[in-house]
């Protein structure tokens, strides 16, 4: 499952040329691997949180996360980039960078809409405690799982009814598009 990732530059060996799959996961840690996962490399720059100023290591990542829809912050002008990154947090996140955040809403919102969009997606385990910290064995299944779903698109935006949506699946016309065919593309 990692060796995708790692190919993609999304996950990374540490020091000693081991790919670490114990221990948890850092919010920006996280933040960074999806915006990696769409194939974007961002400047260090000032973020919406007064928890992640410029300087710090993953301001671009966080903050290219924030504009792509990925993550919103703890409802109070911080983010947290150090603390670890929740199962139902991942799962938002990457349901989110899917392009599923709408239907999710739809479906009861977070936690338990993005909960059950995740399963149904199949980028969840079973018998995960959702409000635990994740493993970073298992957010590398997620992302892995995550790489072939098709993208669900934006077609039509309404500001008084509902925005239409594709989900590229390659069927009547539709393209086929994932993140690995992102990933993959020039």
């Amino acid at each position: 499952a990692a060796k995708d990732l790692e190919t993609y530059g999304i996950v990374g060996r540490n020091v000693l040329g081991d790919l670490t799959i114990e221990g948890p996961v850092t919010r920006a840690t996280m933040a960074k691997m999806l915006v990696m996962m769409q194939k974007i490399t961002p400047e260090k720059t000032k973020t919406v949180f007064s928890d992640v100023p410029k300087d710090h290591w993953a301001s671009g990542f966080v903050s290219m996360a924030v504009n792509l829809g990925f993550v919103n912050g703890m409802g109070d002008g911080t983010f947290f980039p150090d603390e670890f990154v929740t199962y139902e947090q991942a799962i938002k996140m990457v349901v989110c960078a899917l392009g599923y955040g709408e239907d999710a809403e739809r479906k009861g919102g977070y936690p338990y809409g993005y909960i059950m969009v995740g399963t149904s997606l199949g980028i969840t385990q079973n018998g995960v405690s959702v409000s635990d910290s994740a493993d970073r064995g298992e957010i590398m299944i997620m992302l892995s799982k995550a790489l072939d779903i098709p993208l669900m698109v934006m077609t039509s935006f309404s500001a008084t009814d509902d925005n239409k949506y594709t989900i590229m699946n390659g069927k009547n016309g539709v393209e086929y598009r994932t993140l690995r065919t992102m990933l993959e593309s020039e």
